[in-house]
């Protein structure tokens, strides 16, 4: 699936790089951190870069659901951050994280989306963000 058909980021701040899965309720995506990322130090990558993730996800989400579910208006922005957690003070380099996102109140141009980002052993961080969709 070409991601860049379904958000806007592109260059140093396209950090999703795989749609895993999507349907009219989720989607699960996969990046992999690199030294190229923002935030990144000798550590790792900082885990507020969480937030990002989970936000590309839900553009990539609203996305896929405008092709094929018809207009949601146009590119989205982030105007809010409800709640979030991190669970770690860094995302490790070189290891694929898996993005979920999913949508818990969708009404007219607002929508609020849940998301998660986990490696296969650990659950780094979760947030729920506040979208408007002109």
């Amino acid at each position: 699936m070409n991601i860049e058909s379904f958000m806007p980021h592109r260059g140093k701040m396209k950090l999703i790089e795989d749609i895993v899965e999507v349907d009219k309720d989720h989607c699960l995506a996969r990046a992999t951190p690199t030294p190229d990322w923002p935030l990144y130090s000798p550590d790792g990558i900082s885990a507020i870069i969480i937030i990002e993730l989970i936000a590309q996800t839900t553009s990539a989400f609203v996305g896929w659901r405008r092709r094929h579910e018809g207009p949601l208006g146009g590119a989205g922005f982030l105007v809010g951050i409800q709640k979030a957690e991190l669970h770690t003070r860094y995302l490790p380099v070189d290891t694929p994280v898996f993005i979920s996102c999913t949508r818990s109140l969708d009404m007219d141009n607002y929508g609020v989306f849940d998301g998660r980002v986990q490696t296969d052993e650990l659950v780094c961080g979760t947030a729920s963000i506040q979208v408007y969709n002109p």
